[in-house]
């Protein structure tokens, strides 16, 4: 709203977080640091079930919200690198177990 977010309480929420590489699984320093969100470079080489469960020991069981990412196409001025980071969100996730 208004060009900020908010938590569900309606409290305003801040992105103050790190880049976690999907490899690097033990870092339970970024939550001690104060860290409220870590940006995951999804390997879309691992089953869905792998990157999920990374995702929810890794941020989710220490109260971070994950923001997935794909690094073929963040900070990329072309629409086809979104694009096709999307197209492949999408078939891994219909793809993969659930």
């Amino acid at each position: 709203m208004n060009g900020k977010l908010y938590d569900p309480d309606g409290h305003e929420f801040r992105i103050r977080g790190v880049n976690k590489t999907h490899w690097d699984q033990k870092s339970s320093g970024i939550a001690l640091a104060g860290a409220n969100t870590v940006r995951w470079a999804i390997d879309y080489t691992r089953d869905a079930a792998t990157n999920v469960a990374m995702i929810q020991t890794g941020s989710i069981a220490n109260r971070m919200v994950p923001i997935a990412g794909n690094w073929m196409a963040t900070c990329k001025s072309d629409t086809s690198s979104l694009s096709s980071a999307v197209q492949t969100w999408v078939l891994k996730r219909h793809s993969g177990p659930h």
